[in-house]
């Protein structure tokens, strides 16, 4: 020790303290530096997804600066012109490809790419249609921006900003639209601003991946439904818009998720599940093969290779990438969604990767009945719903460029599809007052002009009743419609290897022209078969008028009428239109198909007309007497009050009651309902029956008694009274946004031994058991269910 001068030591406290801060400020540095990591593991995965397909791009090269001016612009590209102005930074993002691809980095095409970033964002063109100005722009010019962002790093530094700057003006100014898959849209371009940034922006980053989670939960309006439908554009009613913002939302999440993996700002697991759950509950049950249903596309079903089993990159096919991403990720269900992406790439469903069941979307009155081999739906409105809209913009004679027939697309539109070929292509050249399963009064000339629903304005259906009920495998859709001068009562009832489609109550008193049913109208394919009059005959082209024909066969579908069907129509003609016609942005050029078409016809001013039909997919024509000899299929009922249809092999009766009503189910077996509601009875081999119900009106908090006349039941709800011979049974039905959801319960039947009265007056217990309690009709044969049921929860 020195002397003289007094030692000074830090107190434990002190060391402490010190210990911490150093602590800390080695974890912020450490955090910092894996920040840093993960902005370029995000980085680079965003230019691997740009460069994914680069390999075509230096051939486009010298093409496009054959038509670039010195001064940055292209000389082909009207600027006047929203969509043409959008080629610009299109090509930009061209030209970085063939930069950054393998060696070919020639300092002419950075240069050019240089000064057509600077044409840009000096002409900061504003476009009428609000999409581009704040998705379609920014959305094109992020991959150049991101392709060249070293370059410009060390370049020209302030184009990089002035870029980047154009980014965030376009998430700043908010145009009131930032909803569902325009807000997915926008937020995808955040991200990619806030890697291209010098420094990069992690709050911009964090606040993107809340956002994206936010957009997964559920919504009352816009966005992912509680059915796992999508929609979008709802300012006049839901719309379902799954195979069209629907894709686009699923693959901006997917891009999102992918690029976010296993860095710190990935998404959370539950995100992801919820995403994995979208896939796979909503949006395969939509497709099939590569086909998304037309009636779930919006105003894209009117775009060229929307409805194209073939094309290559719309359709199911626009829902690779997110598959792809997914299965990357090694998500918790990855073998159905290998599945569902192996149905798509591959075009086949096999033994182990197809889906079979029934699937309801209550939310946007849809439901879709599909099995190995074929596919159906049936899309309906309500007061709650709108069809199909117009919209993308306005022509010059002030209607919507896009959908522009879309206005019975919401009319009990009911495809069907086998090979996924039969709507290949069509809308330009279809009947649109003859689209599949509507009631539609025609018009003078077939090509006459339909109201257009501008985002859905005026698509509203003209009822409340529009629903269906479903056990996952079997079900059935029920729809009072009302549009214009036609009111009907419609419903439809699959089962395994058919669908009934029954109508009642058509009325049209004020129409000018006749009300048609359209059983279907899709591309001919070969000839087309028919029994009338006892004879069996053939059509190869032109059109018959038939008088309660028995069948008709065409395409591998078979169309049997169950008793006297009236006036048939079969045609097999050529028709013609263009794009141009349902898309104002589309080709003028003429374009003409072979096309089949089956309708009732009703008459000018029907009254309380009908129809009963079955479809029945996947039979040849020869086959079609001895099917129709041994239909297991009875109408009980089919009347403005009741439509009901029982399937004797099945054991299974399925009804949509449009008021309160008593059913015959069996000569002395009925039900009785207090309520409007869809209805289905199983009965399985073990004495029990499964009762489903939903309410098609979706009203809140409703309870709907039934009473079954000579049927002994118990379980939940169920009171048995044996004086009057009647099991009372109650369900209280969920309102919010389960309204309109399939509720189900399982009864045990108990046998009536003879004299049971007598035997409870005696006072002796109701312990009665032994012996199976059956009644014509009601007995159960049923196939085996799907391959993974797991798919039909």
């Amino acid at each position: 020790m020195s002397v003289g001068k007094e030692e000074k030591v830090m107190s434990p406290t002190l060391v402490r303290c010190a210990l911490m801060v150093t602590t800390l400020v080695a974890g912020l540095l450490a955090a910092s530096m894996a920040r840093a990591d993960d902005y370029e593991v995000i980085r680079q995965r965003r230019w691997e997804q740009k460069m994914k397909y680069a390999s075509s791009a230096p051939a486009q090269v010298a093409g496009l600066l054959a038509v670039m001016d010195p001064n940055g612009s292209f000389t082909d590209i009207n600027y006047a012109s929203d969509s043409d102005a959008r080629n610009h930074v299109k090509r930009l993002g061209k030209l970085a490809q063939a930069y950054q691809y393998g060696s070919y980095q020639d300092p002419q095409i950075k240069d050019r790419i240089y000064d057509g970033m600077e044409y840009w964002l000096d002409l900061d063109p504003v476009a009428a249609n609000w999409w581009y100005n704040y998705i379609g722009y920014p959305v094109e010019l992020w991959p150049p921006l991101l392709l060249m962002r070293e370059e410009l790093r060390n370049d020209d530094p302030d184009l990089l900003q002035r870029g980047v700057d154009y980014l965030q003006e376009a998430w700043e100014a908010d145009p009131g639209y930032r909803t569902g898959a325009n807000l997915l849209d926008q937020n995808d371009i955040r991200i990619s601003r806030a890697i291209i940034a010098d420094p990069e922006q992690p709050g911009t980053l964090t606040d993107a991946v809340v956002t994206t989670g936010d957009e997964l939960d559920f919504k009352a309006v816009v966005g992912v439904q509680k059915d796992w439908s999508f929609t979008q554009h709802c300012t006049f009613g839901l719309q379902l818009h799954s195979g069209s913002y629907g894709s686009v939302f699923a693959a901006r999440v997917g891009s999102i998720a992918w690029g976010m993996r296993d860095t710190s700002f990935a998404m959370s697991a539950q995100d992801v599940d919820q995403f994995e759950n979208f896939m796979l509950e909503g949006m395969q049950w939509m497709s099939y093969g590569n086909l998304v249903d037309y009636g779930t596309q919006g105003r894209s079903n009117t775009r060229p290779g929307t409805s194209s089993y073939s094309n290559t990159s719309t359709g199911a096919k626009a829902l690779l990438a997110p598959l792809d991403d997914l299965v990357e990720m090694n998500s918790p269900r990855q073998a159905e969604l290998q599945a569902f992406r192996d149905r798509i790439y591959s075009d086949s469903r096999t033994s182990t990767n197809h889906i079979s069941g029934n699937r309801m979307f209550w939310r946007t009155d849809f439901q879709v009945h599909r099995r190995r081999d074929y596919y159906t739906s049936v899309r309906m409105t309500s007061t709650r719903t709108v069809g199909n809209e117009a919209g993308g913009g306005v022509y010059t004679d002030g209607l919507p460029n896009e959908g522009r027939m879309n206005y019975h697309m919401g009319d009990g539109v009911n495809l069907i599809l086998r090979s996924g070929n039969e709507y290949d292509n069509i809308a330009p050249v279809w009947d649109w007052r003859h689209v599949p399963g509507t009631t539609v009064e025609q018009s003078a000339n077939p090509n006459d002009p339909l109201p257009m629903h501008y985002s859905g304005q005026g698509g509203l259906g003209g009822t409340d009743y529009a629903g269906s009920v479903s056990d996952g495998t079997y079900g059935a859709s029920g729809f009072h419609f009302l549009r214009d001068n036609v009111e009907a009562k419609k419903s439809w009832f699959f089962f395994e290897d058919e669908h009934v489609a029954l109508g009642a109550g058509i009325d049209a008193a004020g129409a000018t022209y006749p009300v048609h049913t359209s059983l279907n109208q899709s591309l001919q394919s070969g000839g087309v078969t028919y029994r009338s009059a006892a004879a069996q005959q053939s059509l190869a082209s032109g059109v018959t008028n038939l008088s309660d024909p028995d069948w008709v066969h065409h395409d591998g579908v078979g169309y049997l009428f169950l008793g006297a069907a009236g006036n048939v129509t079969l045609q097999a003609v050529q028709q013609n239109g263009s794009w141009w016609d349902i898309n104002r942005k589309e080709s003028a050029a003429p374009i003409s198909e072979d096309v089949f078409s089956l309708w009732v016809d009703h008459g000018t001013t029907p009254t309380n007309a009908g129809y009963s039909y079955v479809v029945r997919p996947n039979i040849y024509a020869f086959e079609m007497d001895a099917y129709a000899a041994g239909l297991a299929i009875e109408v009980l009922s089919n009347s403005s009050t009741v439509q009901a249809v029982r399937h004797n092999g099945l054991g299974i009766t399925q009804a949509a009651f449009y008021a309160a009503e008593t059913l015959a189910l069996t000569p002395t077996v009925s039900v009785t309902t207090d309520q409007a509601l869809m209805l289905m009875l199983e009965q399985a081999d073990d004495d029990s029956i499964t009762v489903s119900l939903s309410d098609p009106k979706q009203r809140e908090d409703l309870t709907v008694n039934m009473t079954f006349e000579n049927w002994w039941l118990t379980g939940d709800g169920a009171l048995w009274d044996p004086v009057l011979g009647v099991t009372d049974v109650s369900f209280i039905l969920p309102g919010g946004d389960d309204a309109g959801r399939t509720q189900k319960r399982t009864y045990s039947v108990i046998p009536e031994p003879a004299g049971f009265v007598l035997l409870l007056a005696a006072g002796l217990p109701l312990l009665l058991g032994g012996g199976r309690w059956s009644s014509p009709g009601l007995t159960s044969s049923r196939p085996p269910g799907p391959v993974n049921p797991s798919h039909c929860r």
